[in-house]
């Protein structure tokens, strides 16, 4: 079994970006993209100096900012840490989802499709009629995370 917590044995919740409040997820969304920004920059630094050693300083600089200009990042993944909750942003079939890693709230949720074997379904809570015993005790969200539209 993968997705889940190795020293607890709880598994991870995995929520779509679409179920949480929109400051929740930008919140994290930003969280992701500086750390993700910053890691680009540094491996874009190092491509540039490996393929132009040459280059002054200044000049791998100027490229950067070339690449920085010329870029469209429309894909981030990272690790957020927000309120206690611990996870794991990324995209699934051109969406964002979250697997939350470390939460001091769980709750017994599906098992979620083979894209993410192992781990609970945040997004069918309630909704799939399933005894105890074909659930997942995994990590949830807060209740205040939750989009309430």
């Amino acid at each position: 079994m993968s997705n889940y917590d190795e020293k607890t044995g709880i598994a991870y919740g995995v929520i779509s970006a679409n179920s949480l409040d929109s400051f929740v997820f930008n919140e994290i969304f930003d969280q992701v993209y500086e750390s993700y920004s910053e890691w680009l920059y540094e491996q874009w630094r190092k491509d540039l100096q490996v393929e132009y050693p040459e280059l002054s300083e200044e000049e791998i600089e100027d490229k950067l900012l070339e690449n920085i200009e010329l870029s469209d990042i429309d894909e981030i993944e990272g690790e957020f840490e927000l309120d206690g909750v611990k996870g794991q942003l990324t995209m699934l079939g051109g969406a964002y989802i979250l697997f939350i890693t470390y939460s001091k709230y769980s709750t017994y949720a599906p098992f979620c499709s083979p894209c993410c074997p192992g781990a609970g379904d945040l997004d069918s809570i309630g909704k799939s009629g399933k005894n105890e015993s074909n659930l997942a005790w995994c990590y949830n969200v807060p209740p205040q995370w939750l989009n309430q539209e």
